[in-house]
């Protein structure tokens, strides 16, 4: 299990990059913590990125195994994902 929370869409580098933003937050009050089913792993270590490049990557294996051509998944997606963390860090 990659410990990701699930997601019904397609996965996208914003969605990624927000999560691993997320997971570097502190622990929320009693509170908040109540609105979220769980806990979010750290995401800001080498295992943590790798889950959430798999994460990106995985329709794209699917398909390229599946199809010929990809149609509905998009390979991009994880330079993309390293890109706006890169620009994240930039400006922090």
């Amino acid at each position: 299990a990659l410990g990701l929370p699930c997601f019904a869409f397609q996965p996208n580098s914003l969605e990624g990059a927000a999560l691993v933003i997320d997971s570097m937050r502190e622990e929320s009050s009693a509170i908040e913590e109540c609105k979220i089913q769980g806990q979010l792993d750290y995401l800001a270590t080498d295992v943590g990125l790798l889950k959430v490049l798999m994460w990106l990557i995985a329709p794209v294996a699917m398909e390229s195994g599946k199809y010929p051509q990809l149609i509905s998944s998009d390979p991009r997606e994880a330079r993309v994902f390293l890109s706006r963390l890169n620009e994240k860090s930039n400006s922090i």
